[in-house]
């Protein structure tokens, strides 16, 4: 197999993922339905002794994701942006799983280590962040 990473995201569809199956195909799904009843088998023992993995309960309401958003540098700079959405977090500090956001965790902004002029928000910011907030009809941020 040339690409072991789409091999791995296949079996975990497979074994773990929300439909238990692997959508699309080619030749790695081939391969991996040929040995489909080996694989389940060797899953089922390792659930039994060990758990489910983290992150695979089949319920993803548990997991928050953060926010990511892109800075439009052509009509605004990231500080100013930074300035504006931790208004919006401090004003609208939302809710996860049904309970309060951490003290903490409510007004985090910050520049990816990686990626020039986009920033992550707390996972709540979803909520109060959408189409029609005026950083994004003005084209300063793009979601």
């Amino acid at each position: 197999v040339r690409n072991k990473g789409l091999m791995y995201v296949m079996l975990h569809e497979l074994l773990f993922g929300k439909y238990k199956s692997i959508r699309g195909g080619g030749k790695i799904k081939r391969m991996i339905i040929k040995q489909e009843k080996e694989l389940r088998k060797g899953a089922d023992e390792y659930i039994a002794k060990h758990g489910l993995p983290s992150g695979t309960d089949g319920d993803d309401r548990g997991v928050n994701f953060p926010r990511y958003v892109r800075v439009n540098v052509l009509r605004s700079n990231t500080e100013d942006v930074i300035k504006l959405l931790d208004e919006g977090c401090s004003a609208n500090p939302g809710k996860t799983n049904g309970g309060p956001v951490e003290e903490s965790s409510k007004s985090i902004i910050y520049a990816d280590a990686h990626v020039p002029d986009l920033l992550v928000l707390p996972p709540s910011a979803s909520s109060w962040l959408h189409q029609s907030h005026e950083a994004v009809k003005s084209g300063k941020i793009i979601l």
